[in-house]
Parts: structure tokens; sequence; C-alpha cells
């Protein structure tokens, strides 16, 4: 891609959240070997903003799937401007851009994955390979190594926390467990094993991983403050569904019942008159959001009650 020296690259964060899975989506670099994040170009002096410049290259049809837009992060190297942009799409089946498909969160961020039980490549390969990293530095910095690891990925008494997703990925890569660290130390082409995939996650092009782990972080953080939610699911669900999604999306398990008492008592939904059938199941009630909700202004977030695991 030549870009002009007037123009500025928009690298694209969308996400999409059901009760089925959490996406992102990616398409391939020019080798067509690597994931990596879709990118516009523009020139900024034709738009008030970069979320009109973003709608405008993507046109009307893509728009209206595209719920929520923000400016995440910006970065300048070797001469060009890059914005990363966070994107909620709130159907992923409409969203069809060209030489891009939906993947699952969970394909490049294994280790994150709490929604039933504590993944096993935590505690048998993460962990240990993160001690033995922390052994390697001077002994007075060890313990503060070992702390922070504790902290991050949950070892002994420390409670998992979603939104550190950015930080546990950043820490990986320094330690030289991610295969984009090995990429970038030796300057060749690494190729991962399916079984290793499965502990490490998908190898994306360049620093693609961290800047969109920074935008999950970005959403796990909101979901807890505002009521982002809406725009992935719009409605009509039943409570089980939407319970689904907000796990799909934080990477943790919820309570049934609390979470069904305190979503009820947020003020965030309301009831339909009648029974519907969601997606090809029994009929069960169904809510929808409130009627005037605007995630941008309120400052309720999802209730998220764990499950104790």
């Amino acid at each position: 891609m030549n870009i002009g020296h007037d123009q500025v690259e928009l690298r694209l964060s969308l996400i999409a959240g059901s009760h089925q899975d959490a996406r992102v989506l990616t398409t391939l670099d020019a080798s067509h070997r690597v994931r990596k994040l879709p990118t516009l170009v523009c020139d900024p002096g034709l738009f008030t903003s970069m979320e009109q410049a973003v709608r405008h290259q993507l046109g009307p049809t893509l728009s209206a799937t595209l719920q929520h837009l923000e400016q995440i992060q910006t970065s300048y190297q070797n001469g060009q401007l890059t914005i990363d942009m966070l994107g909620l799409v709130n159907d992923h089946e409409a969203f069809r851009l060209g030489a891009c498909d939906w993947w699952s969160v969970y394909e490049l961020f294994p280790w994150e994955d709490w929604r039933k039980r504590p993944p096993e490549v935590v505690s048998r390969t993460l962990l240990p390979a993160l001690d033995r990293w922390a052994e390697q530095l001077p002994k007075k910095m060890q313990q503060a190594r070992r702390n922070q690891i504790r902290q991050l990925f949950a070892s002994t008494d420390q409670k998992w926390a979603g939104e550190n997703l950015a930080q546990r990925h950043e820490l990986l890569y320094r330690a030289e467990l991610l295969p984009e660290a090995l990429r970038d130390r030796s300057g060749a082409a690494v190729s991962v094993r399916h079984h290793l995939i499965q502990v490490f996650g998908q190898t994306m092009w360049k620093s693609d991983r961290q800047h969109l782990a920074n935008a999950l972080s970005r959403l796990r953080q909101s979901l807890q403050t505002r009521p982002w939610l809406m725009a992935l699911v719009p409605g009509p669900f039943s409570l089980g569904n939407l319970q689904k999604s907000l796990e799909n999306l934080t990477g943790i398990g919820l309570h049934k019942q609390n979470f069904r008492r305190d979503i009820l008592r947020s003020g965030l939904i309301e009831m339909l008159d009648a029974p519907a059938v969601i997606s090809g199941g029994r009929p069960a009630q169904v809510y929808v959001w409130k009627k005037g909700l605007n995630p941008q202004i309120s400052h309720t977030g999802l209730p998220m009650p764990r499950r104790k695991i």
C-alpha cells in the first residue's frame, strides 16, 4: 500500500459479539500467510473526523452495522502517521469487507478464555515459562517481576482481570513467549504448529496483535462503566443469550442467578410483552434495551457477578 505524505493510515480493530462468540475482523498481509488488521487510507483534510473518514469509505450499508467507532491511539513511525480505531459491529454476518473475515478472539488470545474454567495453557505452560524468565533477571528485580506475573495471570489468590489483556500480551512478548517476539528478534519468518497456536495464539502481522489487545482491553474496561453491550447485541434477546454475549466479550464466567437479578435491577433493559423464539430454541421471555439509553452518556456498566471456578 502506497501512502501519500498528506494521507493517514487508519488501522481498524472491529469487534463483534454475540451469544455464540466474540470475533474480530482480520485480513491477510501481502504474502497471504499472516493475519493482520484491516486498514484504510484517508486524507484528513477532507473530513471533519476520523470516524467520518471511515464511514465514508465503508459506505452506508456497512456503516449501518458499525454502531460505535472511537480513536484509541496515534503513532508515528518512519514518516507514517497511523491512527488506531476501535469499532463495534452489531451484525458480523452483514458486515462483509473485501478480503476480510471474522476470527474468534480466543484463537488470537487463547489464554484469555476463562469462561468455563481457568485455561490449562496458563497453569501448565505460560506461568512456568514466565517464572523461568523472571529467574533470569538480577535478584533485586526478580520479586517485582514475580508479583507482576501473579497479578496479571491470577496465580495464587489473585483475581483474573479481563481488562488487563493488553498488559498480559505485552508481558508474554517481552518474555519472548510469542512467535512475534522470535520473528522480530531474528528477522526470519516464523511458522507455528497447530498445537502451539492453541497455546500462544495466531501470529499477526508486525505489531497488530498488540494493537488489537489494546482495543480489546479498552472495550472490556468500558463495559464495566457504560452499557456498550447494546452496540453489539441490539436485541431482542433472552437473558441467557445476553449473559453468554457478555461472557464471550469479557472472557469470564458469570453467575447465572446473580446476573439475572442484577441486570433486571439495573434499569438497562425492559421486558417485551410476549415470549419469543430466539435462535431456533424454545420460546423464552425476551428483552430489549431501555428506550432512550445512550452508552455515550450513561454511566451504568453491565453487572458481572463471577461464577466460582
